[in-house]
């Protein structure tokens, strides 16, 4: 039981090295991190590793620390409800933010919206995801905001265009 604790902080200290070179954050900063993996993990039922390495994601995706901290909560929420990984969790919820150009402060409302759209059809939030990455940019420049691109993604799924399919489809029905 001992060396399993031993190997368990191990590699939670190897994920925050990780962490740290990807974000390039501060002493002060890893404090805060390395607390809020443990806290907000908890609350996931996930271990302090794991919700590090959504951490890592988010940092190589550009947030400080603070943003980071806040992001988090989505990003395992999403892993959870999708039975994904932390990596792929955080990269859908950050590219999608970025693509249709809401704030990382945001991200509580995207994956909620990536849920949602997904309940709501026969796709998954990872589905939607991807559709956004194809679709999203220009139906924001047309003035869709990202629920109405999600409801449109949501319509398609239910006609059988999934994912970068759908994406490409409404991507051409706006062009």
């Amino acid at each position: 039981a001992f060396k399993s604790a031993v190997d368990d902080a191990a590699k939670f200290e190897l994920q925050l090295d990780k962490v740290a070179a990807k974000g390039g954050y501060t002493a002060q900063e890893m404090d805060t991190l390395k607390n809020a993996a443990f806290d907000i993990g908890s609350k996931f039922g996930v271990s302090g590793t794991q919700a590090a390495e959504g951490l890592e994601i988010l940092a190589a995706a550009g947030l400080n620390a603070k943003d980071s901290i806040s992001t988090l909560p989505s990003v395992l929420g999403l892993a959870k409800s999708e039975s994904v990984s932390m990596d792929v969790a955080a990269t859908k919820i950050t590219d999608t933010l970025s693509i249709m150009g809401l704030g990382f402060e945001q991200a509580g409302r995207g994956s909620d919206v990536l849920t949602k759209a997904a309940n709501l059809s026969n796709t998954s939030a990872v589905g939607v995801a991807d559709s956004i990455k194809y679709a999203g940019g220009i139906a924001k420049a047309s003035g869709y905001s990202f629920e109405q691109t999600a409801a449109m993604i949501d319509v398609l799924a239910n006609s059988g265009l999934k994912g970068e399919q759908a994406g490409t489809g409404l991507r051409s029905v706006f062009t």
